[in-house]
C-alpha cells in the first residue's frame, strides 16, 4: 500500500470508519453552513441587481406620478381630460 494511501487508511481506522466511508466520516466540517454561504454568495450579486433595478422604477413611478399631480394643478377641472 503506498504511503499516502496507507496514512489515509489508518486515519480512517482511527475514526472507526472503513476505507471506503473516509469521504463521509469525521472531517469536521459544517458541510451546510459551506454549501449556505456558496449559494449565498453566487445569488448576492442577481440579488442586488434586481433590487436595484426595482428601486429605479419606484423612482420613475413615483416621479411620474409627481408630474400627474403638478399638471393636475395647472389644468382647470373643465379642461382635463377623463380617464
Amino acid at each position: 500500500m503506498p504511503g499516502q494511501y496507507r496514512q489515509i487508511y489508518a486515519g480512517s481506522l482511527a475514526y472507526g470508519c472503513r476505507l471506503s466511508e473516509h469521504a463521509e466520516c469525521g472531517s469536521g466540517l459544517n458541510t451546510s453552513e459551506i454549501i449556505d454561504a456558496l449559494v449565498n454568495a453566487e445569488r448576492a450579486p442577481q440579488e442586488n441587481k434586481i433590487t436595484k433595478q426595482r428601486d429605479q422604477r419606484t423612482v420613475q413611478i413615483s416621479s411620474l406620478g409627481q408630474v400627474k399631480q403638478g399638471l393636475n394643478l395647472l389644468i382647470p377641472d373643465s379642461r382635463r381630460p377623463t380617464g
